[in-house]
């Protein structure tokens, strides 16, 4: 019997390369452009996409390649190129053509504020990372044989480059970084002020130079793998012009912090070119700046962060800490590329500042970082689990807010039903959530972590990186119950609830898809301002209030740019229109009231001014808005002083904050000062002015005739908000003129007072974990500056 013939059956192939990579791109723009803020077109879709296009880039160039003619004519080098660029064409513009599109089309599903913009992220990042791509894997494809090695030497340039920005960012004194195939890395993601600068482009011409040079030695390098008969002037021309532009891409490259590209240790020191060094620190700052008037406080406080933070972790760094502390956070971002947001780099012994009023409100939290280096991870000295590296920090360096410590704050988070569980923030997921949140629940978890457990457990648990069970010998879920508990049995009173609720309804910049769209537009408002272009600046500000339409705060600052201009009914209009939106909170209405308030006060209408800024009083406030509040009103006290408040509070004047602005607010504080009715206010405000200058001796005398028993008929300071701040300005005024033990004793006298007097008797004195907690803090550097050698007036 004869066997029939087997039939072979056809193998399923996978689909060609070019069909696998349309496929692969079009599936992940697409599940991209789900994603808020990250799926549309910007600064995030540009920076994730460029270095996968500028890989896609490389394989097209190598398959492109392969289809060109070996042989050919004197000009091999230019027509194989030519053919190169016609057969891979298709792929290329498969590339830079279908995600825009995707993500254009993607605005029916995730708005985008700003598409044209998106645009030119997408030509600049994106688009020319492909050039870049393509320009390296037509060199993996002359100089390999196989397509693999074609390949692995194409991508070679980017491994290099990525190699290079990883290594500045490891060693320079910078955040952010410039890389020719991933384009342009801003820095912290909290930052909104993020744009197509001139230095971004400046570095893509610098990019096409060198892909300039890399082709025309491609040419040459062709050329010569020719038969020496055909030899011509062809590669000795391209030789020469590639000569040049290496010469001069490598000139560039060379003085990258020249540029702007980059910055080095050296640069930075260059503008921070004054230096103060302690036993744990060298600080850096400009001259001339407010840091350099007041540099042996600064130093001082460094080194109390730094022994209350050994006191409490029990070990401390080896090496000295770099301190930079730069003249405005505008200036930290140009050259270090972080403005608002305060870093320490672990790894380096370095922290990074801006310029705060004494005390520094991030030095301590940002110091905990480099000491969490003595327990983390060697390389980087940081957690491997994010939310334990902010948490910990956060929790040494605990924050009042509103007189609330950070349990009563992490508390009200969880009784608003906002508080993230802290599966969803232990590791990366920390950064999708609102910083408010995400560091106050961190903060308060790890606090309580250590307050229940110890310091050492905590420890460990930040160098595993969050093994809980292996720490703790409980689960996180566990755990978590139990601070819970810790929470919810605090007393927390409604007042404070409706505080906070304004802080807590801040969203992640994840999930305000215009966040970086609204930063761009207040900067155009505030640019135009300033030039008197009154129509450009308005305009700018009503895109804002239509692209993020639920903030009241650009309908705030679109009022207060009405105002600004003389135009009060406008300004009335748009708060009318403010007034109206859902879900506003309790400080928001307030915010609205008093600028009506503001509104009244410029147009010499008192007893209107006092009613609205008896309204804001009524809602549930912080207390430094209170204390603002009370001053203002004063106005329907006594008109008299009309005048001295008007231009102490400058409400409206666009150079409040020039030094012409600071002696008009010292003028008129010294003129309320010996008013026969209000000396006491305008003694506080005359000792606020003075203390924030510098002068703290100058500002003793006048905080204490502030605070004094006996006014000689005259009006005490209304409020006991206002009493609390200006015998803690006194305490800070005494501590820095060096007289510590004074201090002490006026920061006991405050902690024991129960009421003060008023204008119409006496009023209770109420001191909340808040307030105990800065009291506390006091305490400690006033210790610590009473035997510290170097403390301010010692020296």
């Amino acid at each position: 019997m004869k066997h029939a013939a087997s039939v072979p059956v056809p193998r399923r192939r996978w689909p060609a390369r070019h069909i696998r990579r349309r496929i692969i791109l079009v599936a992940g723009v697409l599940v991209l452009s789900t994603v808020p803020l990250i799926g549309s077109l910007g600064y995030f879709s540009a920076l994730l996409l460029a270095p996968i296009l500028s890989l896609f880039a490389v394989g097209i160039a190598v398959d492109a390649w392969s289809h060109t003619t070996p042989t050919c004519s004197s000009q091999c080098g230019w027509i194989q190129l030519r053919q190169a660029l016609g057969h891979g064409s298709k792929e290329l513009l498969w590339l830079v053509g279908v995600p825009p599109t995707l993500l254009l089309v993607g605005q029916l599903w995730t708005p985008n504020c700003d598409p044209w913009g998106g645009v030119l992220w997408f030509v600049v990042g994106p688009g020319l990372s492909v050039v870049m791509g393509w320009t390296s894997g037509l060199w993996g494809a002359v100089l390999g044989r196989r397509r693999i090695s074609r390949i692995l030497i194409g991508i070679v340039p980017f491994s290099f480059c990525f190699a290079l920005s990883l290594g500045r960012l490891y060693v320079h004194p910078v955040v952010f970084a410039y890389d020719p195939f991933w384009g342009h890395f801003a820095g912290s993601l909290y930052d909104e002020s993020v744009t197509v600068s001139a230095t971004y482009g400046w570095f893509r011409a610098y990019n096409l130079l060198g892909a300039t040079a890399a082709i025309l030695f491609l040419i040459s390098f062709q050329r010569a793998r020719q038969p020496a008969s055909s030899a011509s002037t062809w590669r000795q021309s391209a030789l020469a012009l590639g000569l040049v532009a290496a010469i001069v891409t490598g000139w560039i490259g060379a003085r990258g912090d020249d540029f702007g590209f980059t910055t080095t240790l050296d640069s930075t020191r260059d503008r921070l070119s004054l230096t103060r060094k302690t036993e744990h620190f060298v600080i850096y700052y400009a001259p001339r700046s407010a840091t350099a008037k007041e540099i042996d406080a600064v130093a001082a406080e460094h080194e109390f962060a730094w022994s209350r933070l050994a006191r409490i972790l029990g070990r401390e760094p080896s090496d000295k800490i770099h301190s930079f502390v730069f003249p405005s956070s505008g200036e930290k971002r140009r050259i270090f590329g972080a403005g608002k947001v305060e870093i320490s780099l672990p790894w380096k012994r370095q922290i990074y500042l801006h310029h705060q009023s004494f005390p520094h409100g991030a030095l301590h939290h940002e110091l905990a970082h480099a000491f969490g280096a003595t327990f983390g991870d060697p390389v980087f000295g940081l957690s491997p689990a994010v939310g334990l590296i902010e948490g910990l920090a956060n929790a040494l360096a605990p924050r009042a807010s509103s007189g609330l410590d950070l349990h009563d704050q992490a508390a009200i988070l969880d009784r608003l039903e906002k508080r993230p569980s802290l599966s969803s923030i232990i590791g990366l997921g920390f950064w999708a959530k609102a910083s408010s949140r995400a560091y106050t629940t961190a903060g308060s978890f790890c606090a309580w972590l250590m307050e229940t457990y110890g310091v050492p457990p905590m420890m460990e648990l930040y160098r595993n990186g969050g093994d809980f069970r292996g720490t703790y010998k409980r689960s996180l879920r566990s755990l978590e119950d139990d601070w819970l508990l810790f929470l919810r049995v605090r007393a927390i009173a409604e007042e404070d609830i409706a505080r906070m609720t304004q802080r807590f309804k801040r969203r992640s910049i994840f999930q305000r898809v215009c966040a970086h769209r609204a930063t761009q537009l207040r900067r155009q408002a505030k640019l135009a301002a300033d030039r008197g272009h009154l129509k450009e600046s308005v305009r700018a500000l009503e895109t804002l209030c239509r692209i993020e339409p639920d903030r009241y705060q650009h309908r705030v600052a679109l009022a207060r740019q009405f105002a600004e201009a003389g135009e009060y009914d406008q300004a009335r209009e748009v708060l009318a229109v403010a007034s109206e939106m859902e879900t506003l909170s309790e400080s928001a209405w307030a915010s609205l009231t008093e600028l009506r308030g503001d509104l009244a006060l410029r147009s010499s209408a008192y007893d209107d001014a006092a009613s609205h800024y008896d309204e804001a009083l009524a809602r549930h406030i912080g207390e430094r808005r209170a204390r603002t509040l009370q001053l203002k009103r004063l106005v329907a006290d006594d008109p008299e002083i009309a005048e001295q408040i008007t231009r102490y509070f400058s409400p409206f004047d666009p150079d409040a904050s020039s030094r012409s602005g600071t002696v008009a607010r010292m003028y008129a504080a010294m003129d309320l000062s010996t008013s026969s009715s209000h000396a006491a206010v305008g003694s506080y405000l005359a000792g606020y002015q003075l203390l924030a200058a510098a002068h703290p001796g100058a500002a003793i005398s006048l905080l204490e005739a502030a605070i004094a028993e006996v006014h000689l008929g005259q009006a005490p300071l209304p409020d006991p908000a206002l009493h609390r701040k200006a015998r803690l300005l006194l305490v800070q005024a005494l501590l820095r003129d060096g007289q510590a033990e004074r201090a002490s004793n006026v920061l006991e006298q405050l902690a024991a007072l129960r009421s003060v007097r008023g204008p119409e008797g006496e009023l209770p004195m109420f001191h909340k974990s808040g307030h105990r907690l800065v009291y506390d803090q006091w305490r400690q550097r006033i210790e610590f500056f009473a035997t510290y050698p170097e403390a301010p007036g010692r020296r």
